[in-house]
């Protein structure tokens, strides 16, 4: 219970500063990002307040949840936070605009569908695992059967966060190249025209 205090103050405070820029943070793509990394910031935090009750550990301890938990906070907050800070600053320090800016929504879209697919399989399939574990006529074995569907949505959500991953890659690449050819041409251009 006590973790919802900080985060109530911290909602407060964060989603008093979107209040008046929702429009911007909806066509900025950078603060797409960082929109999406700071609620699931807060998924974090009601989650661990809710995983840590007595009753919900007890079924939930050693299951697939503890690691939705975990996927949460690396994937969901850290990475796309991160992402929105390479797609905010890169373009500044390059002094380039990105080649394709409809792959950093794409990017986005693969991203956060890939990233509540594995999340909500993960979650679900450790709530079922966990109760099945609690039972002890259940075998180990039937559990996994019980949870595969629930396994492969997660192979589903990771492979559009392998997409997503890939579009980075690729667009990251062409922003280098391009800002690293005009960069070489520009100068020796330049250069052959002072002479």
């Amino acid at each position: 219970i006590m973790l919802f205090a900080p985060a109530a103050i911290i909602a407060v405070n964060l989603y008093g500063s979107y209040c008046g820029s929702v429009s911007r943070i909806i066509k900025s793509p950078a603060m797409r990002f960082v929109g999406f990394g700071v609620d699931l910031f807060f998924v974090f935090i009601i989650l661990s307040a809710l995983l840590s009750m007595r009753n919900v550990a007890a079924i939930t301890r050693h299951s697939l949840a503890e690691d939705a938990l975990s996927f949460v906070t690396l994937f969901g907050f850290i990475s796309m936070v991160l992402m929105g800070g390479i797609y905010y600053m890169l373009p500044r320090l390059l002094q380039a605009d990105w080649p394709k800016p409809g792959r950093i929504c794409l990017h986005w879209w693969l991203a956060a569908v890939g990233i509540v697919l594995v999340f909500v399989s993960l979650l679900f399939a450790g709530w079922f695992q966990g109760e099945a574990m609690n039972d002890a006529g259940i075998e180990f074995s039937a559990i996994l059967g019980s949870v595969s569907l629930l396994l492969w949505v997660n192979v589903l959500g990771w492979l559009c966060m392998g997409a997503a991953a890939f579009i980075f890659i690729c667009h990251f690449y062409l922003m280098g190249f391009k800002s690293y050819c005009f960069k070489c041409c520009g100068s020796s251009s330049d250069s052959g025209g002072a002479a």
